[in-house]
């Protein structure tokens, strides 16, 4: 059994993130990155400053392994100016990690307590509905739902679907090795609109 997500209008996000700096500065900078990138919560917290390069203005990522991919999905992405804002804005502490870079290690600790702020932030939207599927409960609406927007979004704009799948980290839903390699290869090209399309809306 799975669980039927919502997906967040652009108008609900906006509140999240006028909500999201009274539980911590670092919160609405993810939230951010969220929508215009469409990572997972994880694969954001993750993101070590070796990852990313200011010279060539590009981030890596490694997405993290889910059912449908059992390896790690590397991907690239053009850091646009409104990503550049959002890290450079960031302290760059004595550690590996962009965000809460003052944590020695990350381990779940962290991604359990942005989980928590970000739960609540729902809840004062009115935002906590839920399903029981098995013996889990399963929110309508989490962070994860930003994926959703994201691809909806960019489709109502009528970009290619493979751009779409490669900006998100959707590696395994059918882009052929061709696309993929061109996409890695040149990621402002595969990237730079629709991060700027998604930012646009803010």
């Amino acid at each position: 059994l799975t669980a039927s997500r919502e997906i967040f209008t652009i108008e609900q996000v906006k509140q999240i993130l006028e909500l999201a700096p009274s539980f911590n500065e670092m919160l609405p900078k993810v939230w951010k990155l969220g929508l215009v990138l469409g990572w997972r919560l994880g694969d954001i917290l993750r993101m070590k400053w070796e990852q990313i390069d200011f010279e060539n203005r590009t981030i890596y990522c490694l997405f993290q392994k889910t059912k449908n991919n059992q390896q790690p999905i590397e991907g690239k992405v053009f850091m646009t100016d409104f990503i550049l804002e959002i890290i450079k804005s960031v302290p760059r502490l004595d550690n590996e990690f962009v965000f809460w870079g003052h944590i020695t290690t990350l381990t779940n600790d962290i991604e359990n307590q942005v989980g928590k702020w970000n739960r609540k932030i729902l809840n004062i939207l009115g935002l906590d509905g839920y399903q029981v599927v098995g013996v889990k409960k399963v929110y309508d609406y989490s962070f994860h739902c930003l994926r959703g927007t994201i691809i909806t979004t960019l489709k109502n704009h009528n970009f290619n679907q493979d751009r779409i799948d490669y900006l998100v980290g959707h590696r395994g839903k059918g882009i052929d090795s061709k696309h993929y390699d061109k996409f890695f290869s040149n990621p402002r090209e595969a990237t730079e609109e629709l991060i700027n399309c998604m930012s646009s809306l803010l």
